[in-house]
């Protein structure tokens, strides 16, 4: 939300005939210690230095996504810096606004796996230790599910044990992270999310309202189409969009219609962008067909938000349910035993 404001901010200033380097100064000087206060001073030394506004954002990828130096480039050509600012910050909030849902939706899930983590390590070193004393004074043979709760108790009771165990989960956590950061991994991931039934849904619908908010807003702006849908695959953080780009990019250029060549692609299009695609394509108004995608790809995306949340709570206490009764069965079972034994 910062970055939002920041854009709106120079924006305002540059409406009120403000020129962009006294504007820039403006936010330095109200901007608080971070990133952007950085990158607000690097910018002013770089415009200083003979640089343009798009070359210096370029210069800083970590920070301003790569629409942006292609947006404010088209707009020191045709001199709509202020407008184009402003429906930049737009596209911004209306990204961040679909990050901040996604987090919130995936809050609860992880609240609970959490506290079923804590749950099992309580089980596990608390109430397992006492049992297992039990257990042995009465010589009863051990199932193989008993035995595997106190292996695992007597695993996380010792010191380094435990150590070992969240040294292995931490180690687990980095390698998958670091294996979606890679191409590879990040295709592999995706393509596997892609395939289950609710989620596969909500990365489509996520991907495709980035895809669509950002080709309409180059598209608005002027930008040559085929650094449009070149920026847009990039947006939508969809690894199968992003391969496929150069191949679309190759297409328009040889003068097929961009709904022509998504229509012999079905495993990466949805036939529903197609179909609205090549109306707009027949009718010239094609910002204004990709902004009806876009509100039906992220009214689709809140639905299936919702729904995932309804299917994943009762999947959630089913997990715990299944957790907290299978230590339990495996603390019963060789007392059942036993008892049958001494009774029998």
């Amino acid at each position: 939300m910062e970055l939002v404001q920041w854009f709106r901010q120079l924006s305002l200033l540059l409406q009120q005939g403000v020129d962009i380097l006294a504007a820039l100064e403006c936010l330095l000087s109200q901007q608080g210690e971070g990133p952007l206060r950085e990158a607000t001073g690097f910018i002013i030394q770089r415009l200083i230095q003979g640089d343009r506004l798009s070359v210096a954002f370029k210069r800083l990828p970590a920070l301003f996504p790569s629409v942006v130096p292609a947006l404010v480039e088209v707009a020191e050509r045709t001199g709509a810096l202020v407008t184009i600012l402003q429906r930049l910050s737009d596209s911004l909030e209306r990204d961040q606004q679909v990050r901040r849902k996604t987090f919130q939706a995936l809050t609860y899930p992880l609240i609970v796996l959490v506290v079923t983590a804590v749950l099992v390590a309580l089980l596990l070193g608390v109430v397992v230790p006492s049992f297992r004393a039990i257990l042995q004074d009465m010589h009863c043979p051990l199932p193989l599910l008993t035995q595997t709760i106190l292996s695992a108790s007597r695993l996380l009771g010792h010191p380094l044990g435990m150590l070992a165990t969240f040294a292995s989960l931490g180690a687990s956590v980095w390698l998958v992270r670091s294996y979606a950061l890679t191409p590879t991994g990040w295709k592999q991931i995706f393509a596997a999310s892609s395939s289950l039934p609710i989620v596969g849904r909500l990365l489509q619908a996520d991907s495709m309202t980035r895809y669509c908010d950002v080709l309409g807003l180059t598209l608005e702006a002027g930008l040559d189409p085929r650094q449009a849908y070149r920026l847009a695959a990039q947006a939508s953080l969809n690894p199968f969009l992003m391969d496929d780009s150069p191949a679309l990019c190759e297409a328009l250029r040889d003068g097929e219609t961009a709904s022509e060549y998504m229509l012999a692609q079905p495993e990466i299009y949805p036939r529903t962008l197609v179909l609205l695609l090549r109306t707009a394509e027949e009718s010239g108004l094609l910002v204004r067909f990709l902004a009806v995608a876009r509100q039906h790809y992220q009214l689709d995306l809140e639905s299936t938000r919702e729904m995932f949340l309804a299917a994943l709570e009762p999947l959630l206490l089913a997990l715990v349910a299944l957790v907290v009764g299978t230590v339990v069965l495996a603390l019963l079972l060789p007392l059942q035993a036993s008892l049958t034994q001494m009774l029998g």
